[in-house]
């Protein structure tokens, strides 16, 4: 068959502290990774990154804090999941065969779009 395209890949919502994602990074990501390149045939299906959005939380840095539900702006988000994201690839000699989309910096101030917080 003739189809084809990129896999754009995100996660991070639920890694809640920076353990969890580099964790994740480690044996989530790199094994379905692995086994996705092992198994592809000629590229035809090349890996992307997602930025992580930055998340709205009632938090002075938006992070979920446990707890609350309201979303509000932030004067400082942390982006602690992308950070770590780009360090991994670093350090693992993907960063040139992973692109990166970038999006964090660009849904910062879009905290009124969560629906009913």
């Amino acid at each position: 068959d003739n189809e084809a395209g990129p896999i754009i890949y995100n996660y991070g919502v639920h890694a809640n502290s920076l353990e969890s994602i580099e964790d994740w990074m480690e044996n989530g990501f790199r094994p379905l990774y692995d086994d996705f390149q092992a198994n592809d045939d000629m590229g035809r299906y090349p890996f992307m990154w997602r930025e992580h959005e930055p998340q709205h939380f009632a938090t002075k840095d938006g992070t979920y804090g446990g707890s609350g539900t309201k979303c509000q702006g932030s004067d400082v988000y942390d982006n602690y999941r992308n950070e770590a994201a780009i360090r991994y690839f670093e350090r693992e000699g993907l960063q040139d065969k992973i692109p990166v989309i970038k999006s964090f910096n660009a849904l910062t101030s879009l905290h009124s779009f969560h629906l009913g917080k």
